[in-house]
């Protein structure tokens, strides 16, 4: 009797600690910086980085492309295999219409930390929209509609769904390149991303209303894997790890970057902490901040103080 290979026992440790770091303010903006940041060095570099108006601008029709990019990028710099699956999207999309999101347990309310309440005033529960809405294996019925015929007759082929709301749409593409579960090295690991309105059965792209900003949407992220564990395969989150495994003159350029950017996604305080963090780096290495920020190839300069 042949046995399946579970996916790593510390996976769900990951998923906690990701879904409570989405209540995390100064995180959600550093992740959305960090992306737009991404995106505006693969451009200098001659790639079509979908840029708008403005650095950090991403449209709720343009989500799935952006994240889609961007891991698969970083992917690659990690010589990781690909993910992501066209005909599980497509899988996906009549999963949700056929009612698969109701099927998933819904996300217990999760508090905010002790040192966040106000003194004297009672903690108060992080409305559903803050992050994760439902998660579960699809299971039963559900489960052929995501495998597919072939994958369906496998006997240790399993599916996972999480269902996140977010206001901002450049937010939800720098959160959900951090997910743990994209960040798996497991060879047989596929995934598709869908943005739809919440309780609508129709994606982002399908629906003239869509291209109303205005309101929370929710993000779905899929995954099949060969395996019997209650968790799939997960690894750290894919831009950490990519700077992990790079050399210092690439993690100052991309703090460079940071840098220029966070005027456009982020307010005032963040950009005073990065550039504290980009004068500091610059030191270590021996350079001004703005020799770093030069080399960054931007064509807006950065001031240390």
């Amino acid at each position: 009797m042949s046995t399946c290979n579970g996916a790593t026992g510390h996976g769900d440790g990951l998923l906690r600690t990701y879904h409570k770091s989405l209540l995390d303010t100064d995180l959600s903006q550093r992740r959305k910086v960090a992306l737009a940041a991404r995106r505006l060095d693969r451009s200098s570099l001659g790639y079509d980085a979908g840029l708008g108006s403005a650095v950090g601008q991403v449209a709720w029709n343009e989500v799935e492309r952006v994240v889609e990019s961007d891991v698969s990028v970083l992917r690659t710099q990690l010589d990781a295999l690909p993910v992501w699956d066209p005909d599980l999207h497509w899988r996906l999309r009549r999963w949700a219409v056929a009612g698969g999101v109701e099927s998933l347990i819904p996300a217990k309310p999760w508090r905010r930390a002790p040192s966040a309440a106000v003194p004297g005033r009672p903690r108060h529960e992080v409305a559903p929209e803050d992050g994760l809405e439902a998660s579960g294996p699809a299971e039963g019925e559900w489960l052929p509609l995501l495998l597919g015929p072939n994958r369906t007759r496998a006997r240790c082929s399993a599916a996972y769904v999480w269902v996140y709301r977010f206001t901002d749409a450049a937010t939800a593409a720098g959160q959900l390149t951090c997910h743990p579960a994209l960040g798996a090295t497991s060879a047989d690991l596929r995934a598709s991303v869908l943005c739809r309105r919440p309780r609508s059965a129709a994606p982002v792209d399908d629906d003239a209303s869509m291209l109303d900003e205005s309101g929370p949407f929710q993000v779905l992220l899929a995954v099949t894997w060969s395996g019997s564990a209650a968790f799939p395969p997960s690894g750290p989150g894919l831009p950490q790890a990519s700077l992990a495994s790079s050399s210092a003159e690439r993690r100052l350029r991309q703090a460079a970057l940071e840098l220029v950017t966070s005027s456009s996604c982020a307010g005032p305080e963040l950009t005073a902490k990065l550039t504290a963090e980009l004068n500091e780096m610059a030191a270590a290495a021996g350079l001004q901040a703005s020799a770093a920020a030069a080399a960054s190839g931007s064509d807006e300069s950065v001031r240390s103080e």
